[in-house]
């Protein structure tokens, strides 16, 4: 899979992205689950899997299949016996550490792609020096946010916290190899290098709105 990455309107994407996947309250793409269709719990397709093909190595096995048949089956453990209002509330925790995983996403994709304008045009101590300032910012506030997350989930008492961790652990595994699957071509000319510059600020002001919005409605959840 190719996709040419022009990170001078990633953070456009990013907004409208996220936007939409903090109100989905199930993940979306590959990663799927309908807890409410969904009736096959058992390991068969696991098992025939296995035998489908013994001859293939560990390299020749694609793990997607096996991750979301898990990643099914934890969901069922997770949310089967919640409540409508905590199962709510569930999927509000994920879509958080979701936003939170694609601020992440956004700062490695910049952090390579600053990486590419000083491989093709030589030292550029300006755009450098404005990554890492805009990387520090970004990284404490996603400390911050990841601290608040984890707040909640450990006060979410209806939740099975094992089974919500591991679910959280199978999404950022799936998300991960998707990830690995897209070539990404990174800014490289001069020009191109000067405008992802001049966008560093905006950007940076608008993935800091995204987690402080997670922080401020933790702490609308502690004073209600």
């Amino acid at each position: 899979m190719k996709n040419t990455f022009l990170l001078l309107i990633f953070s456009l994407t990013l907004a409208i992205g996220i936007a939409t996947f903090s109100t989905c309250p199930v993940m979306a793409d590959e990663t799927q689950v309908d807890i409410e269709h969904s009736t096959d719990t058992s390991d068969n397709k696991v098992i025939a899997a296995e035998a489908e093909d013994t001859s293939k190595t560990e390299e020749d096995i694609d793990p997607v299949p096996e991750l979301k048949l898990r990643l099914r089956q934890t969901a069922e453990d997770v949310f089967t016996n919640l409540t409508t209002a905590q199962m709510k509330k569930a999927y509000k925790l994920r879509a958080t550490h979701g936003v939170i995983m694609s601020v992440e996403s956004v700062r490695n994709d910049l952090s390579r792609a600053v990486e590419s304008c000083h491989k093709n045009n030589g030292k550029m101590e300006s755009l450098e020096s404005s990554f890492r300032a805009w990387e520090k910012d970004i990284n404490d506030y996603v400390v911050l946010a990841r601290t608040y997350l984890e707040e909640q989930i450990v006060a979410a008492d209806y939740l099975p916290k094992s089974s919500f961790r591991k679910y959280l652990s199978l999404v950022d595994r799936l998300a991960d190899i998707h990830e690995e699957r897209i070539v990404k071509d990174y800014l490289s000319s001069e020009e191109s290098c000067d405008v992802l510059e001049k966008k560093m600020d905006s950007t940076r002001l608008k993935l800091v709105e995204l987690l402080q919005g997670i922080m401020d409605d933790a702490q609308g959840n502690k004073d209600q």
